[in-house]
């Protein structure tokens, strides 16, 4: 079975000679949704040359608290253009081949700008603020996978959020990607206190339909153990498995895993003169 192969993609590939653009939060005052579209474009397009297949990318989090050390990842203050801007950067990278990862679903901060803790927003404020840049990514900009986010709503952290996850997501919006956990949120609630264990964790966050564990193992620790006590059932990991071998097919990589990956197509991509140019254009549009 040939694995998606993700990486970071804030603001360009992130790794050797890659095209670097300004951070997201620059890019929001360039107000130039065509300029964004084409800036992910090429980002998919240097990630696509190296076999990246998934980008954890954009960050459509509206921020309205500049305390919040993760501000430069995301467009700003405003939702029509966190929704544009999110829009427009899905279409760019999944136009390439490579699936978007609109993230962190939802809100992402606490009172004060602390970055992963509880969350008072009001369903009101949810649903008029928070959750807007995501719906339109789902709806109109294609994105084929979610990201939790590491914080809790209403006292439920986000990763094992049925409310946020079924209900929302994939009920109300009609949903029907990969949703991957943030890097170990789903180990975090024990941390919340919302978790006794990291059984239990794992149990939580499978039940609320979360189909990928980033950076941990909890699932790989547990489900067979919590199948064997008759707290999960097969079906339940089926259908995970399920979201994520059709997400497999529908890119190609059974007939052939590397199917874009290529050396020198890569070193005739990376830094070529049309993708300086652009990046010289977002700088110069940001300013």
């Amino acid at each position: 079975i040939p694995a998606i192969i993700h990486d970071e993609a804030l603001h360009g590939a992130q790794w050797g000679m890659a095209t670097c653009f300004p951070q997201p939060i620059a890019l929001a005052s360039s107000f130039d949704n065509d300029l964004v579209n084409q800036v992910a474009d090429v980002i998919g397009k240097e990630c696509r040359a190296v076999g990246v297949r998934q980008v954890l990318s954009p960050v459509v989090n509206i921020s309205r608290d500049c305390r919040w050390g993760r501000t430069m990842e995301t467009f700003g203050e405003d939702v029509l253009l966190n929704c544009n801007f999110g829009v427009a950067m899905c279409k760019g990278f999944e136009s390439n081949g490579v699936i978007a990862t609109p993230k962190h679903f939802v809100d992402n901060y606490g009172a004060g700008g602390r970055d992963s803790n509880e969350s008072y927003s009001s369903e009101r404020a949810l649903r008029e603020i928070y959750y807007k840049p995501f719906e339109r990514c789902v709806k109109e900009g294609g994105a084929t996978s979610i990201m939790t986010s590491y914080n809790s709503i209403d006292g439920v952290p986000c990763a094992c959020n049925g409310h946020l996850l079924n209900d929302i997501l994939r009920d109300e919006w009609g949903f029907d990607g990969v949703i991957v956990s943030d890097y170990g949120a789903i180990a975090e609630m024990c941390a919340h206190g919302y978790a006794e264990d990291e059984k239990d964790a794992a149990y939580k966050a499978l039940t609320a339909n979360v189909d990928i564990e980033m950076c941990s193992t909890l699932y790989a620790h547990n489900l067979e153990k919590l199948l064997e006590e008759g707290k999960i059932t097969q079906a339940q990991i089926d259908k995970a498995v399920l979201r994520v071998l059709s997400l497999k097919k529908k890119l190609g990589l059974f007939e052939n895993p590397y199917r874009f990956a290529n050396e020198e197509r890569a070193k005739d991509v990376f830094l070529c003169d049309k993708h300086r140019e652009l990046a010289k254009k977002a700088i110069e549009e940001s300013a």
